[in-house]
């Protein structure tokens, strides 16, 4: 499913922004997309060591197509820690582009419900919090770059970090559940990104909060 939190039918107020989508699957027409999106993010890896196999393909074609492009690693806080889970999203095209095509935005980590009777992977709030610490840390160490983007809920932060104030660095990208007035969870006075739709079960619409100016500066770093 295309990030978290979205139903095919349900779509949350997105006014103003530039657009952009998510993806996870092959099949997209990236000469539809061009026509109304700047920016792309796929989907890489998730948990301890899964690989999306058509991620390459997916950024690769975003390049071409002229979009700023990233990726997203799916969390799964109950199969390895956090260090584990960041090396090998980097390892896997979490820590930029080989093209060095100057569009290649921050990886993003996604969290969502482990399953309907227990979100938060059997942590609690303090031990979840320690665990995105880690996953923070060596994502920035081993990507020389800025913060990883937090993609979630407000209802999963709330729930999971205790509303936790401590990752007010990381740009936050607001997935919304269905409420279309939810607010902002803890440490965050703007949201950076806005999934508010979702297309079929593998596509999402975003919205980046920014100028196309805010938009060339929210890259990675070249790597040598």
């Amino acid at each position: 499913m295309a990030l978290v939190g979205l139903s095919p039918s349900s779509a949350a107020r997105a006014d103003g922004g530039i657009e952009g989508i998510d993806v996870e699957a092959a099949g997209v027409n990236w000469g539809n997309v061009k026509k109304t999106a700047s920016f792309s993010y796929a989907k890489a890896t998730d948990g301890r060591d899964g690989v999306n196999a058509a991620f390459i393909q997916l950024n690769d074609s975003a390049s071409k197509a002229g979009l700023f492009h990233g990726a997203y690693h799916v969390a799964a806080p109950n199969l390895s820690n956090g260090m584990d889970q960041a090396n090998h999203f980097v390892e896997h095209g979490g820590g930029g582009s080989t093209a060095a095509d100057k569009h290649t935005m921050p990886g993003a980590i996604v969290l969502r419900d482990s399953s309907k009777t227990d979100k938060c992977y059997g942590l609690d709030p303090t031990a979840m919090v320690s665990w995105l610490a880690m996953f923070d840390n060596t994502y920035i160490n081993r990507s020389k770059g800025p913060h990883p983007v937090i993609a979630t809920t407000t209802d999963w932060w709330e729930t999971c970090t205790g509303d936790s104030h401590a990752f007010g660095a990381n740009p936050f990208w607001l997935l919304h559940s269905a409420d279309s007035t939810e607010k902002l969870p803890g440490g965050w006075q703007a949201y950076t990104l806005m999934q508010y739709a979702v297309s079929g079960s593998k596509q999402g619409k975003d919205k980046f909060n920014g100028s196309t100016d805010t938009l060339n500066n929210f890259i990675l770093p070249q790597q040598d």
